[in-house]
């Protein structure tokens, strides 16, 4: 059974009736402010702390394989301009020498 507005109203009124108006305010103080159904239990937080998890697994995967892949980019281009380079001041080394 679903506890609605009514029904909340109706039950202070008896436990008014019944016990007094504070203890009645302390009792329905207790009760959730929405129904027992909307309240979150242990199983539903273990549930959200799992899938939580495993996104945070497939973003971390996800970022690292950008990194691996970015940092190979810059390795290959560092090559591509490094060894020109070097034949190149290698060659003005050898015609200096030659030349002196």
């Amino acid at each position: 059974m679903a506890i609605d507005e009514r029904t909340r109203h109706t039950m202070y009124l008896g436990l008014e009736d019944k016990l007094g108006t504070e203890v009645a305010d302390a009792l329905m103080q207790h009760l959730p402010p929405v129904g027992w159904a909307d309240v979150a239990t242990k199983h539903d937080l273990d549930a959200h702390a799992v899938l939580m998890k495993h996104d945070l697994d497939q973003l971390e995967e996800r970022l690292g394989l950008r990194i691996d892949a970015r940092l190979h980019e810059v390795q290959v281009r560092l090559m591509l301009w490094l060894f020109p380079t070097l034949m190149t001041s290698f060659a003005l080394v050898f015609a200096v020498a030659k030349l002196a």
